[in-house]
């Protein structure tokens, strides 16, 4: 019989989206051996937490969900004590400190015994270009190792294009590779924001040399980089950029594709026939032929995995995207 676990979602923004996965974990008979047995919402407000906490109960749900209140490091201590939670995921963003908010909830988590996972939404923590975050990710080694991992929603994508022979064929050949990311957030860190999701695209055969980055207007940033791969340099450019709808776009030297996420949240490769540009707006290309490659729900894999102890994201993947965002926060 599976170990029942305690869950603790931080954060109702995109942790909405854990939560709903997590309540219906028990039903899904695609991931069997994992059984939730409370799940705890939380917000800032503690009313707020439990109209959220009550309204994801819904007929068939066998998990006990309560909502609580967490709106400092204070809090968090409080309910790790009340309820020994044994996966925690971290989606919160604090006004005050941003993304900084992951590394501090993820440090008191893993100081707890009966932690046995802990997930952090991207970025584990801000950076600046000054590799301060390099340092508190090494001073988290021996705690972290195992237990600590970043969901980047696109990394499945990324290791199933370096398997697919014709797509692992083109970045092995790439001269150039162009990523244009929208998003409808208007988060002023850009670069944090959206850079992870390119850069776990990236195939790991890939070593990174340099990055860098150009502002071209409130709602558009460029980072360029330079990559390696057997002694040949591959340019990277990442146009991130805040749009009216969300868009995806990936080019391989001539050659365009978008990731399309259809209504079971799955990610779909699809190659198109016109060519990418930063106006690039919606995904309604004409496609050539049917997806080359679908991910199942990204999220979901991430969660089944932390839960069944098997962090896809662990130390060391969080070490190179934090080295990477150091990196690319040097003005060119």
């Amino acid at each position: 019989m599976a170990d029942a676990y305690t869950v603790l979602v931080i954060g109702t923004g995109f942790g909405k989206h854990y939560d709903r996965i997590i309540s219906q974990i028990n039903q899904d008979s695609q991931y069997p051996g994992v059984k939730v047995n409370k799940l705890i919402v939380t917000k800032t407000d503690l009313v707020e937490a439990q109209e959220f906490a009550a309204a994801l109960v819904t007929k068939g749900i066998e998990i006990e969900i309560i909502g609580a209140q967490i709106s400092k490091e204070s809090d968090l201590d409080a309910i790790m004590n009340q309820y020994s939670p044994t996966f925690v995921a971290i989606a919160a963003q604090d006004k005050e400190t941003g993304d900084n908010i992951h590394r501090t909830y993820a440090e008191i988590a893993l100081k707890y015994d009966c932690t046995k996972a802990v997930l952090v939404e991207k970025p584990f923590m801000n950076a600046n270009g000054d590799r301060r975050s390099l340092e508190a990710i090494m001073n988290l080694h021996s705690t972290a190792r195992g237990r600590l991992g970043v969901e980047l929603p696109h990394y499945f994508m990324g290791r199933e294009m370096q398997k697919h022979e014709e797509i692992s064929g083109l970045l092995k050949n790439a001269k150039e590779l162009e990523f244009y990311w929208g998003t409808k957030g208007n988060n002023p860190n850009i670069i944090d924001d959206l850079a992870l999701h390119p850069w776990s695209l990236l195939p790991d055969f890939y070593k990174l040399k340099s990055a860098s980055y150009t502002h071209l207007s409130n709602d558009y940033t460029l980072v360029e980089a330079v990559y390696s791969y057997h002694d040949r340099d591959i340019n990277v450019k990442m146009h991130l950029m805040h749009k009216d709808k969300n868009f995806n776009g990936i080019k391989i030297d001539n050659r365009n594709f978008v990731i399309v996420i259809d209504l079971l949240n799955n990610n779909n490769l699809v190659e198109i026939e016109e060519r990418l540009s930063p106006r690039s707006e919606t995904i309604n290309s004409h496609a050539k032929g049917a997806p080359l490659i679908i991910v199942e729900n990204p999220l979901k894999k991430h969660i089944y995995q932390a839960l069944s102890g098997n962090i896809v994201c662990g130390y060391d993947i969080i070490y190179k995207s934090q080295e990477f965002l150091e990196m690319a926060h040097i003005k060119k």
